[in-house]
């Protein structure tokens, strides 16, 4: 038998080569066809009455022979290779679950976003296998149970939201392996339990949203390794124990949020290092002790509140130097003496001092930029008139000056807000007439001036306020008819009058008034 030839060589050689070509091929068409029977048979799993709104997922095509790809499906985006590397169905109001859906046939896939999808249920710990995944958002839906702590194996992963759902149980520590994640949001669940530390190891977080939880015990001491933080979520938990004062340590934190937590102890004097801090909400805690000095060197804070704690002593006068700051909230403590008066050279839109042993006079420039909307000072011991800046304030919304020993013309200290939508001046030592000028305010709903030594009659320019709901005039000294355009608001359905002088009937008011003190 002699030799193989050429001619008969080249043939073999050709048909050889053909049967890999072909095999390969074979092999690439079917990873589409394997991805996109996978999302045909998710989408079989959803309730039907839903299946309508993914109209373009289906195995039509123009030719028998062609291979089936999801690339030009709706919320599917697919790299060069024809392989799915993103899939965003966001708000399609789908309802499912993710048990349908084949994890392991998408080792390309980057991106997975099934926010308001309408899904429940729990997540699968084939979850894990999406070793490529670097943005997970499958927050607001109904999802139930526990994080897989097959989730730690994502290792490639950078933005992961949870929130919003109704997630259980305590944070597995595998968190802490996403050595990438620069965002971590699992707000608004049921978490219970402490805040894993192994979180700590995870040194690239710079935006981290744990709050409306149930978490308790402290903040993990590793928490101090989170070198790039630059927003720190935790209000709305159980979490107790002193604040950690390595958080002082982090220069480049703008936002941080402990509120509504039983934190215990003092501020600590290391957050005078946090100059990049921006906001800063303690409020609803159980603090005590002073406000520290060192509050004033946190010259970015935009946003201060420490309402609701067990704070005493005095102001101190370097909050003055925050010259950015648009919010002071110290609502319900036991803070005592005067206000500094350089406060009033900073441009407020929120001053929140109700409830406190406050005494002596208020800023007389305390609107002197023109911003301040929230004014609130009740429940104090402030003396004196009302700061001269407050007449021409024509941004204010809501005011609060009840409960203090509050003097002057009443007339006089006051203008026309075309944006106030609640007052209350009740329990002061405000003499003078009411103005007509309150019937100029086009969005006021509620006047309180009860409990003060108000005289004259009531001017029927008040019945001009056509959002007017609330009118108490109680225990003042006013005379004289109460006018008929009063009668005339069908907005008005309190009016209190109890302890003044009237010459009229109110029988056309009563028409008008579900609650009506004579």
């Amino acid at each position: 038998m002699g030799s193989p030839t050429l001619s008969t060589v080249v043939p073999s050689l050709v048909l050889l080569i053909l049967f890999f070509v072909s095999s390969f091929l074979i092999t690439v068409s079917s990873e589409p066809n394997e991805e996109a029977d996978t999302l045909l048979k998710w989408k079989a799993s959803l309730q039907s009455r839903n299946q309508s709104r993914l109209p373009s997922w289906t195995k039509a095509t123009t030719n028998v022979s062609s291979k089936i790809s999801p690339c030009a499906w709706y919320g599917i985006s697919c790299n060069d290779a024809g392989r799915v590397i993103n899939i965003s169905l966001r708000n399609t109001g789908l309802s499912g679950t993710l048990h349908g859906f084949s994890f392991s046939s998408f080792p390309r896939l980057a991106y997975l976003d099934l926010t308001g999808s309408g899904l429940f249920g729990t997540i699968p710990p084939e979850v894990g296998l999406l070793s490529h995944l670097k943005f997970l958002f499958i927050d607001t839906n109904k999802l139930d149970g526990s994080i897989p702590p097959e989730v730690g194996q994502l290792s490639s992963m950078e933005v992961f939201f949870l929130c919003s759902n109704y997630l259980n149980g305590s944070v597995p520590p595998s968190l802490g392996n996403l050595s990438h994640i620069s965002l971590l949001f699992i707000y608004d669940n049921l978490f219970s339990g402490f805040i894993p530390s192994d979180i700590g190891n995870s040194k690239s977080i710079f935006n981290l949203d744990l709050s409306s939880n149930q978490f308790s015990g402290p903040i993990p001491l590793f928490f101090g390794n989170l070198s790039n933080l630059k927003s720190l979520y935790l209000y709305g938990n159980s979490l107790s124990s002193p604040i950690l004062s390595s958080l002082g340590k982090f220069k480049s934190l703008i936002d941080l949020q402990l509120n509504e937590n039983q934190f215990t102890g003092y501020i600590p004097r290391s957050f005078g290092n946090l100059t990049s801090l921006s906001t800063l909400r303690l409020s609803k805690n159980e603090l005590f002790g002073s406000i520290p000095d060192e509050i004033g060197k946190m010259r970015s804070l935009s946003v201060l509140d420490l309402n609701e704690n067990q704070f005493k002593g005095v102001l101190p006068p370097s909050i003055s130097n925050l010259t950015n700051l648009k919010e002071l909230a110290l609502l319900y403590n036991h803070l005592s003496g005067s206000i500094p008066p350089s406060l009033g050279n900073l441009i407020l839109r929120e001053l929140l001092l109700s409830g406190n042993h406050f005494a002596g006079y208020l800023p007389y420039n305390i609107c002197q930029g023109g911003a301040l909307e929230i004014f609130t000072v009740s429940e104090n011991h402030f003396q004196g008139t009302i700061p001269t800046s407050v007449r021409n304030c024509t941004s204010l919304i809501r005011v609060h000056l009840n409960g203090n020993n509050l003097t002057g013309n009443i007339s006089e200290a006051l203008a026309i807000y075309p944006n106030l939508t609640f007052i209350d001046l009740s329990r002061n030592n405000f003499y003078g007439e009411i103005s007509s000028n309150w019937g100029k305010c086009p969005k006021l709903d509620t006047l309180n001036v009860s409990m003060n030594n108000i005289t004259g009659g009531i001017p029927r320019e008040i019945g001009n306020s056509s959002q007017l709901q609330a009118l108490d005039l109680s225990l003042n000294h006013i005379v004289g008819e109460i006018p008929k355009e009063l009668g005339k608001l069908n907005s008005l359905t309190k009016l209190i009058l109890r302890g003044n002088q009237r010459a009229v009937t109110l029988s056309f008011i009563n028409k008008v008034c579900s609650s009506l003190e004579a």
